[in-house]
């Protein structure tokens, strides 16, 4: 497996792992993906970076994006994988070199986000939480303001996310539990966590 930075040949399989991830989690695509679709290229001009997973036959596994917002910060998105191939390490691999590419680039905030949640049922699902500096609290600040948004903007009677296992008791601090056995996850051990808001 190797590592590649954006590669028009592969700009369907950027499209086409984020779509099936997107509509499996949340079934609808948004206007906001539909925008970062038709408008690749641009992205990349003005900053941006894509990298892909690839394995040995030239099959693309996993897929991840940088980009830069306003000032120094950067989100890490578009993270998605080859449903149909074993790509254990792969969104590890492709989300790492996102990070880095943005620290390079000047990032002085990385900010990863949630993409949407089912407001019938009330709940939201809160993604990776990443910061440059450790042992300071910035991550349990973001984890914390996550939670409220998705409390008092969203109206979510429960949060979940998956974590991995060393990072249960960081989670637990702000009150999730774990719902699930373990599972593999690129690679990792992970759990499903749980918050009721209610």
């Amino acid at each position: 497996m190797k590592l590649i930075e954006y590669d028009r040949r592969y700009r369907q399989d950027f499209i086409d792992f984020n779509t099936a991830w997107i509509e499996d989690n949340f079934g609808h695509l948004e206007p906001e993906d539909y925008e970062t679709f038709e408008h690749i290229e641009d992205e990349i001009k003005d900053g941006a970076m894509i990298y892909f997973a690839i394995d040995e036959d030239g099959t693309a596994l996993a897929t991840c994006m940088a980009k830069p917002m306003e000032g120094s910060t950067w989100e890490l998105c578009k993270l998605g994988s080859n449903k149909n191939r074993k790509h254990s390490g792969s969104g590890s691999m492709v989300f790492e070199a996102a990070m880095n590419w943005a620290i390079r680039h000047g990032a002085g905030r990385l900010r990863v986000f949630w993409k949407d949640h089912d407001e019938a049922s009330g709940v939201a699902q809160i993604g990776r939480v990443v910061t440059l500096e450790h042992g300071k609290g910035i991550g349990g600040q973001i984890l914390h303001e996550g939670v409220k948004i998705a409390t008092e903007q969203l109206k979510a009677k429960k949060i979940y996310l998956e974590a991995q296992e060393y990072a249960i008791g960081y989670y637990a601090k702000e009150g999730f539990e774990v719902v699930s056995e373990p599972f593999m996850e690129d690679g990792n051990p992970h759990v499903k966590m749980e918050k009721m808001t209610i």
